[in-house]
């Protein structure tokens, strides 16, 4: 499997603050614990220290592979890095090559920042593949960061579970750890979600009702889904795990409806509950938990939403060198569980501050759901 291009290796960085749903509900009183809980399936979301953006939890992230002696050597083989995000620092400069500048001192790397909803990291992961494919990079690392709560006018639904993270993946053909067999994409200017130019929040050009998901999410991925399919002669039950967007429990369940697919496909340990929606690091950090898990031999597809919309499907395989890169790897590169350490829980105040957010919105008040 040298010659095959796919991951070689992988890490993600959460935000050790963290806010409670009940905390802000107590605040804003514009819902209600059930709805929350039984039907966003939000119990918790992480916040953002107030020196914290998404350049400096990309590179906490990449510190992770820096520190890790089995990947920590690959890291000066780079000669491509891809920056995937929603919530960029910098709207003219090349936030990917700031990034670089941070960890190596090298001017030939390719850098390039991709702002494509949630999906700007999957979508650096197809490009990167392409990159290997045609010959013009070896080794490319793809980081998705975001601090969408930070994004997010106060008292908006949205409020509740839009958290913050960054992972990375590194790409090339040695001792690769899972392959890319197949890549689907289905787009369409569907508008959900929007951030226009000077605009501080996103803003909500829909609420995201029922019908609203079943036009948006539920049809682009279950055309990208079947198009993937069909174009790798492939079926469900070949798949050992089926990764799917995690932007709430109702809309998570309904796309798993939708696509047939069993319980024991799903993947096991679900985030969201506890950090929220991350944006462009939630794709990769589910694919880490995935692997996590995997055996030699197991198929994974991973099924990426971007809200106003896009769908993105990618059919990888996991290798024999599985095993043997966890004998190596400490599983504290992947996430296995969330830990809520009372001493970094913060109040609806302190979240404000943290997230620099006591701040006149440029939009009148609206609801996300």
């Amino acid at each position: 499997m040298d010659n095959a291009i796919g991951i070689v290796g992988m890490s993600n960085y959460i935000p050790k603050h963290w806010i409670a749903s009940q905390t802000i509900l107590n605040f804003w009183h514009n819902s209600n614990w059930h709805f929350l809980k039984a039907q966003i399936g939000i119990e918790s979301r992480n916040v953002i220290g107030c020196d914290e953006d998404a350049l400096t939890l990309a590179m906490a992230a990449i510190n992770k592979m820096i520190r890790c002696e089995y990947l920590a050597p690959k890291i000066p083989h780079l000669d491509s890095l891809i920056l995937g995000s929603t919530t960029m620092p910098e709207l003219y400069r090349c936030n990917a090559i700031q990034l670089k500048e941070m960890f190596l001192e090298n001017s030939k790397v390719w850098a390039q920042d991709i702002q494509d909803t949630e999906n700007g990291a999957v979508m650096g992961l197809v490009n990167a593949y392409s990159l290997i494919h045609a010959k013009i990079s070896k080794n490319v690392l793809v980081v998705g960061s975001d601090t969408l709560g930070r994004h997010i006018e106060p008292g908006n639904l949205r409020e509740y579970y839009a958290g913050s993270a960054a992972a990375s993946i590194y790409l090339g053909n040695d001792n690769v750890i899972a392959t890319i067999d197949q890549v689907t994409c289905i787009s369409s200017d569907f508008p959900e979600v929007a951030r226009p130019e000077d605009e501080r929040f996103f803003r909500n050009l829909t609420s995201l009702n029922s019908k609203i998901i079943d036009e948006g999410m539920i049809k682009h991925c279950v055309k990208a889904f079947k198009t993937c399919l069909a174009k790798s002669k492939s079926c469900v039950s070949d798949y050992t795990k089926i990764i799917l967007p995690e932007v709430s429990l109702n809309g998570k369940s309904r796309l798993a409806k939708a696509l047939n697919i069993s319980a024991k496909q799903l993947l096991e340990i679900s985030y969201f509950k506890e950090l929220g929606e991350l944006g462009c690091a939630g794709a990769f950090v589910s694919l880490q938990v995935a692997l996590s898990q995997a055996n030699a031999n197991d198929k994974i597809l991973l099924i990426s939403y971007g809200h106003s919309a896009q769908a993105i499907c990618i059919s990888l395989t996991v290798t024999d060198f599985i095993k043997q890169y966890w004998h190596q790897v400490s599983q504290a590169n992947t996430l296995s569980q969330v830990s809520r350490d009372p001493q970094f829980k913060v109040n609806y105040a302190e979240m404000l501050q943290a997230e620099d957010k006591m701040v006149q919105s440029n939009q009148a008040f609206d609801s996300f759901l």
